[in-house]
């Protein structure tokens, strides 16, 4: 009789240690997917942000106009890449930059400089050249206190391109 209980208790422990390693399995494909997820919105927080705050309809108006405006969305790619292109910059010692916005319609770039104009429009060039540029020419407003250029930078989308 003895054995019988042994074998029983066996079959309930092989039972409880296929059960646990299911459930442990389901854990470990539930927190993965939760880190994928959680990476998608790291990468685009002002996107989900600004489309959930337009979404939600104010008390007396329709659902059509309170729909987000794509035109207006973040455009945080951009954004992204003008600060990792004055980071990695050579002179990048001698920029401040003090804001980046970038969205579908415009882009501005408020900082300071400190070198010469020639330097600093060099910089702006070269950042317009760069291939995944998509905005035109600058509109740049510049004042100069002492050797330091504070400068904004106005882009509207190239149109030609």
């Amino acid at each position: 009789m003895k054995s019988w209980i042994y074998l029983l208790l066996l079959g309930f422990a092989a039972i409880a240690a296929y059960k646990f390693g299911y459930y442990q399995e389901q854990l470990a494909d539930s927190d993965e997917d939760k880190q994928r997820i959680m990476a998608r919105l790291d990468h685009k927080p002002a996107l989900l942000a600004t489309t959930l705050e337009s979404s939600i309809a104010p008390q007396g108006e329709s659902f059509i106009s309170s729909a987000p405006d794509f035109e207006d969305m973040f455009d945080s790619e951009s954004a992204s890449r003008i600060k990792d292109f004055f980071t990695l910059h050579p002179r990048a010692g001698e920029l401040l930059l003090h804001s980046v916005k970038c969205s579908l319609k415009s882009c501005e770039l408020t900082g300071e400089f400190r070198g010469t104009a020639a330097d600093l429009n060099l910089m702006v060039e070269q950042l317009e050249h760069q291939d995944w540029w998509r905005y035109g020419k600058a509109i740049q407003n510049s004042t100069l206190q002492g050797d330091t250029h504070h400068f904004t930078l106005r882009y509207r989308p190239d149109i030609t391109s």
